[in-house]
C-alpha cells in the first residue's frame, strides 16, 4: 500500500487546522487602549487555544508582550501590527 494518500490526507487535516485557527482569530481596529488590550487577551486565549509548537511559544509571547506594552503607551497602531505579526505566527506554528 502506498503512503502518499495517507500523506495527503495528513497534509489536509494540517490545512484545515492552519485555516481553521486563521479564521477564529479577527482582525483588529481599536478606538481606544481599552479595546487594544481587549484584543491581546483575546489573542492571548487564542494561543492558548491553539495547538502550537513549542519552539514558537515564546516568539509569539514577545510579540504579545510589546503589542499590550504598545496599547498602554497609546501606539494603537503598532499594537495592532503586533497582534496581526502574532495571529500570523499562531497560524504558521499550529500543528
Amino acid at each position: 500500500m502506498s503512503k502518499t494518500p495517507v500523506r495527503n490526507i495528513l497534509a489536509g487535516g494540517l490545512l484545515g487546522a492552519a485555516i481553521a485557527v486563521s479564521a477564529a482569530l479577527p482582525a483588529y481596529a481599536f478606538n481606544d487602549a481599552a479595546e487594544c488590550r481587549s484584543a491581546v487577551a483575546e489573542t492571548t486565549r487564542a494561543l492558548l487555544k491553539a495547538n502550537v509548537a513549542n519552539s514558537a511559544l515564546d516568539e509569539i509571547d514577545a510579540v504579545l508582550v510589546t503589542a499590550a506594552g504598545k496599547c498602554d503607551s497609546g501606539d494603537l497602531g503598532g499594537a495592532e501590527a503586533d497582534l496581526n505579526k502574532a495571529r500570523d505566527m499562531i497560524t504558521a506554528a499550529s500543528l
